[in-house]
């Protein structure tokens, strides 16, 4: 890409586990439209860097220093792409980021809160970083059965109730999010069986956001 008819851009691509993060994400770079990092990944980075147990370091790593993180790299590429959740259970993303599932159906219980909180997201702005923050959805039976490996001993009727608080969590805090940053929602539906026509919306979308 040529980044001298971009802006520095940052798009988070937010969603409730399963609904598409990811997918999307890596063909936002496929398409060359901006470079893909992982926040989560990134943390991780600082993690190791600090060395020390990682579970530990990790839930005691100050989100400030992954917002620095970040707009070094925005700036470095230009334009990057993320995939997030806009709302958080921390100790549930902690299980799931070391051991790789979910099992434990009390922790599951954990309240939800900003991944990240406005005045941390208002800093990438100051910094002359244009944000986009995306929202994708689908619908429940089909984040159900995305899930089912990552929640096998929990029962299904369960999982419908966990799904549900997440994606009204994450509805909100996105919402919310957007609201208080005086940044325009934008929400996409990846639907099954549609991935090219939502790929291809989506596409449009951003690189009209990140050309100048």
């Amino acid at each position: 890409m040529d980044n001298e008819k971009r802006s520095d851009v940052l798009i988070l691509v937010g969603g409730a586990s399963g609904a598409g993060k990811t997918s999307i994400a890596r063909a936002i770079e496929e398409q060359g439209i901006a470079v893909y990092r992982k926040i989560h990944e990134l943390a991780l980075d600082i993690v190791r860097e600090k060395g020390g147990d990682v579970k530990t370091t990790f839930e005691q790593l100050d989100d400030s220093m992954v917002i620095e993180r970040i707009i070094a790299i925005t700036k470095e590429h230009h334009s990057v792409v993320s995939d997030l959740h806009f709302a958080i259970q921390p100790l549930v993303d902690t299980a799931f980021l070391i051991e790789g599932r979910i099992d434990d159906e009390k922790l599951m219980t954990e309240k939800y809160e900003p991944a990240f909180k406005v005045a941390e997201l208002s800093r990438i702005i100051d910094c002359g970083i244009t944000l986009v923050p995306v929202l994708v959805t689908c619908d429940v039976d089909t984040l159900i059965s995305r899930r089912a490996q990552i929640t096998t001993r929990i029962s299904r009727s369960l999982r419908r109730e966990i799904i549900l608080q997440e994606c009204t969590a994450e509805l909100e805090t996105y919402f919310s999010t957007v609201e208080q940053l005086d940044l325009q929602p934008q929400i996409f539906v990846n639907a099954d069986n549609q991935f090219d026509e939502f790929r291809k919306e989506l596409t449009i979308f951003l690189t009209l956001k990140t050309e100048k």
